[in-house]
């Protein structure tokens, strides 16, 4: 082996960046099978960098990235690319949720809130407007 291709070897590039546990291991899954170097990272939002905990957990702003040498960039790629998985370069803070649509339940509950405070709030002023002009 010469001197460049050792360098490849260490070479190592993000081939995978996502927020859902469940995408990370099943590349991570297929890089293995295929005898793919790879390691992974746990990346915040705020730009913190660990190596991937043993018990994940996710959260939003939190993502899983996976590095692959430079000789097996191709083959990682192929192999993403049959997975049923997102590739995104940049996924947003809350890439961790099952899907991008929000729960319908929680859409009212959340209008629910929103009203009843507006409603609080707007008592408050009739309130007030009451105690000014009676004083």
């Amino acid at each position: 082996m010469n001197k460049s291709q050792s360098t490849d070897q260490a070479n190592f590039t993000e081939v995978f960046r996502t927020g859902r546990l469940w995408e990370i291991e099943l590349a991570a899954s297929e890089f293995k099978k295929h005898n793919i170097p790879f390691y992974q990272q746990e990346q915040t939002s705020s730009g913190l960098k660990f190596a991937k905990p043993i018990a994940p957990a996710m959260a939003p702003g939190l993502w899983w990235v996976i590095y692959v040498s430079q000789n097996a960039l191709q083959d990682a790629e192929s192999i993403l690319a049959e997975l049923p998985v997102e590739k995104t370069e940049n996924p947003g803070v809350w890439h961790y949720n099952a899907s991008n649509k929000p729960n319908r339940i929680l859409r009212w509950y959340y209008i629910f809130i929103l009203l009843a405070f507006a409603a609080y709030v707007f008592d408050g002023i009739i309130d007030l407007v009451k105690m000014l002009i009676d004083s």
